[in-house]
C-alpha cells in the first residue's frame, strides 16, 4: 500500500525516488533476491522500508511503526537492501570511457575548464563508534565526532564515477587519495584511465580530473593556485574557471545528501555496514541522475559548500610537470 498511497511529489520526498525509478529497483533486484515466506519480507517491502530509512531522519521505531513491523525487521532489511545495491548494481558507478568520455570533457569545458573528465573530492560521514575496527579512535575528529570518508569522483552531469568509502575522517585529503585504488592507477597506468591527450600552446597534455588545494597537484590533477593574497591576474582567472568547473562535485555531494539524508548522520554499529550504506546511496544517486532527476531536488545554491581552502601539506615534492600544465592552461584564458 505504500507504494501506492502518495502522489507523485510526496513519493519522491518519502524515498527518495521516482516511482518508475523505484519500479526499475523492483526489476533489477529480484533475480538476486530470495523470498522464504515466515523468514523474510517481500522485496517490495525491503526496498520501501530501505529507501524511507535512508531518505529521512527518523528514528527506526517510527519507521517500524508506519510499515507496520518491528525495528529489528527495518534494521535487517537496511543492510540486506544495501548489500543488494552495491553488490548487484555497482556497474552503475563506472568512470567515462568512449562516448562518454568525449561528452563528459565537452560538459566540463562548458563548465569553464579544458581536458577534464571529472571533479574529484570528500566529505564526512558522521557515524556511531565502529565495533569492526582496531583502532576506532582514528575516526573520531577533533569535536569529538567519530565520522569516516566518502571520497568521489563526479562528472559533467553530477553523476559518480569513482567513490570510496572507509578511512578515518581524521584523515586529510591527500591521505585518503593516496591510499585508493585511483590514485595508484594514475601512478601505474594512466592511459587506463585518461587514454586521450589534447593540444594546449603546441603541447600535447594528458586528460585530467580537478580538485581543491587539499589534493596533490599533479599532471593528473589540476588544483587552483594557492592564494596567497598576491595572485597575479592570469591566476585569478584561472582559478575563477577552475572553482566554476569544480562545484559540479559539490554540488553532486550536497544532492547526494539531500536525497538519502541518513547519510548526514549514519549511525550503524559497523564501519562495514556504513560502508556499504553509503555506496549503496551513490548507486541509487546515479540512478535518479540517469533519469534526469536533478529538477526535483529543491536545493540551495547557498547549502551548497565551497571546496576546501586549506592547502595540502604535502611532504611529497612539488610536481614539476604539473605545474607547467597548470601554468600552460592558466596562460590559454589570457
Amino acid at each position: 500500500m505504500a507504494f501506492y498511497k502518495y502522489n507523485l511529489s510526496d513519493f519522491r520526498i518519502h524515498f527518495g525516488m521516482t516511482r518508475p525509478q523505484v519500479e526499475e529497483l523492483f526489476t533489477e533486484l529480484q533475480p538476486h533476491y530470495r523470498y522464504d515466506r515466515g523468514t523474510k519480507l517481500p522485496l517490495e517491502n525491503v526496498v520501501l522500508a530501505s529507501l524511507w530509512v535512508l531518505s529521512s531522519q527518523e528514528s527506526y521505531r517510527v519507521i517500524a511503526e508506519r510499515f507496520k513491523t518491528s525495528k529489528s525487521v527495518i534494521c535487517t532489511s537496511l543492510h540486506h537492501f544495501c548489500n543488494l545495491v552495491s553488490g548487484n548494481l555497482e556497474n552503475r558507478i563506472s568512470w567515462p570511457c568512449g562516448t562518454a568520455l568525449v561528452d563528459t570533457v565537452r560538459g566540463f569545458e562548458e563548465a569553464g575548464f579544458p581536458g577534464t573528465i571529472g571533479a574529484i573530492d570528500s566529505c564526512h560521514i558522521i557515524i556511531n563508534k565502529p565495533k569492526d575496527v582496531e583502532e576506532p579512535e582514528a575516526y573520531m575528529n577533533e569535536k569529538n565526532v567519530f565520522c569516516t570518508t566518502l571520497l568521489a569522483v563526479c562528472d559533467d552531469k553530477h553523476r559518480f564515477t569513482y567513490v570510496n568509502v572507509g578511512h578515518p575522517g581524521t584523515l586529510g585529503d591527500a591521505d585518503v587519495f593516496r591510499r585508493c585504488e585511483l590514485f595508484q592507477a594514475f601512478k601505474d597506468a594512466p592511459d587506463s584511465l585518461l587514454p586521450l591527450e589534447f593540444l594546449l600552446a603546441n603541447n600535447i597534455y594528458p586528460y585530467h580530473i580537478i580538485s581543491d588545494v587539499g589534493f596533490p597537484l599533479s599532471v593528473y590533477v589540476m588544483t587552483p593556485y594557492e592564494d596567497n593574497g598576491y595572485l597575479t591576474a592570469r591566476e585569478i582567472q584561472y582559478n575563477k574557471r577552475h572553482l566554476s568547473a569544480l562545484m559540479l562535485i559539490s554540488k553532486s555531494i550536497c544532492l547526494l545528501k539531500s536525497r538519502f539524508s541518513r547519510l548526514k548522520m549514519l549511525l550503524m554499529q559497523h564501519l562495514a555496514q556504513c560502508s556499504v550504506a553509503i555506496k549503496a546511496c551513490c548507486i541509487l544517486h546515479n540512478i535518479c541522475m540517469e533519469n534526469s532527476d536533478l529538477e526535483m531536488l529543491d536545493i540551495d545554491e547557498d547549502d551548497i559548500p565551497p571546496p576546501c581552502s586549506e592547502t595540502c601539506m604535502d611532504s611529497q615534492p612539488i610536481c614539476i610537470v604539473g605545474e607547467e600544465k597548470r601554468n600552460a592552461i592558466a596562460d590559454s584564458f589570457m
